[in-house]
């Protein structure tokens, strides 16, 4: 696994500068939710699978013009899984699930059905996680996630002593996963953790997708490590971050947590056994 620091990103695929082609998630309907939040503004094709989505894109060049029309299997930032005091899953167990779903079909499918990104593969040939990656409805564009306090880049935490010593559930032995400030950690000893979703069970200093969402409207021109980030210098801002707070309705996360994908050639497997792949299936399996 890439440290923090030297996690790769998709963005340069999404809005690729002097590309001649890019890869394009589908858009579907850009209401609002009835609670005024953003949904998911990308088509998605099956979202069964505990641990994945099937969203539909395409390559298309710089003109437009389409290439190759594709299924990404997205890692969810919510796993459906029952809890089993027998047999517990964690995020290993999750991390291991997808290393090997991409084993069996990089080295058994010879028929290049599968697309792979040079930023998607470690030095030593494992799928590397991506950084997590919001999007922005209003003026259509992709973003990683700052810290409000300082603008550095949040980060998910693996450190299971560091978790554990400010209340929260281990990397290594649960399913819960936390963004962080590194920067703000390591100057001051402290730093906001960040949640997708809360639970009741959650300690009280917990902040979530929605927390983080409008607290990014704290970040201001001044601060370091902004060049990327794209509200700072929208017209929209005052909207967006004022009383209006219209950023809740334009802004989500595509992976709040940094995630791992899969992309495949729309007409190459049925949608269901792409998600056969995540649990475990073989290629094998899913030719028979």
């Amino acid at each position: 696994m890439k440290s923090n620091t030297e996690i790769s990103s998709l963005r340069p695929y999404l809005e690729p500068h002097g590309a001649k082609f890019r890869l394009e998630f589908s858009l579907i309907s850009q209401d609002r939710s009835v609670d005024g939040k953003a949904p998911f503004p990308f088509l998605v094709i099956n979202e069964s699978d505990p641990l994945g989505r099937l969203i539909e894109a395409r390559f298309v060049t710089d003109a437009g013009s389409k290439l190759k029309r594709v299924f990404v299997l997205l890692q969810k930032d919510e796993y459906l899984l029952p809890r089993d005091e027998l047999w517990p899953i964690s995020n290993q167990d999750v991390d291991e699930c997808w290393q090997r779903a991409f084993s069996s079909y990089s080295g058994k499918a010879k028929d290049g059905s599968m697309v792979v990104l040079s930023d998607q593969i470690e030095k030593d040939g494992r799928l590397s996680s991506l950084q997590s990656l919001f999007y922005c409805n209003q003026e259509r564009v992709f973003f990683h996630p700052q810290c409000p306090t300082c603008g550095s880049p949040l980060q998910q935490c693996y450190d299971d002593h560091l978790l554990t010593g400010v209340g929260l559930q281990p990397y290594s032995t649960s399913l819960k996963r936390y963004l962080y400030c590194p920067s703000c950690f390591d100057l001051v000893g402290e730093s906001d953790f960040f949640i997708h979703a809360l639970e009741s069970s959650d300690p009280p200093m917990l902040k979530d997708q929605w927390d983080l969402v409008k607290e990014f409207g704290q970040l201001t021109e001044g601060k370091k490590h902004l060049d990327q980030f794209p509200c700072t210098k929208c017209a929209s801002h005052k909207e967006c971050y004022g009383t209006d707070g219209l950023a809740l309705s334009r802004i989500v996360p595509v992976s709040f947590y940094p995630f791992h994908i899969l992309i495949f050639e729309a007409m190459s497997v049925n949608a269901p056994d792409f998600l056969s792949l995540i649990s475990g299936a073989s290629f094998e399996e899913l030719e028979a």
